[in-house]
């Protein structure tokens, strides 16, 4: 899932996306610059309001892309 999230991260044109996590929970991911992978398996994700939530990859669940404005 690890690769898959930096591919997203990477791709051009970027579509947002949300990360689902076991519990239940959603982050969405409207900006590369709101996501971190580290190489130790975290990722780092920013909210609107500048707070990070760290999660360990072993927590994540699913992506899922964002609808687009059209």
């Amino acid at each position: 899932m690890l690769e898959e999230l930096r591919n997203r991260i990477k791709a051009v044109p970027f579509v947002p996306f949300s990360i689902f996590v076991a519990d239940g929970r959603e982050f969405p991911v409207p900006h590369p610059d709101h996501i971190l992978v580290t190489s130790k398996g975290l990722v780092v994700i920013e909210n609107d309001e500048g707070l990070l939530d760290i999660l360990p990859s072993l927590f994540l669940s699913g992506i899922r892309s964002q609808a687009s404005a059209a």
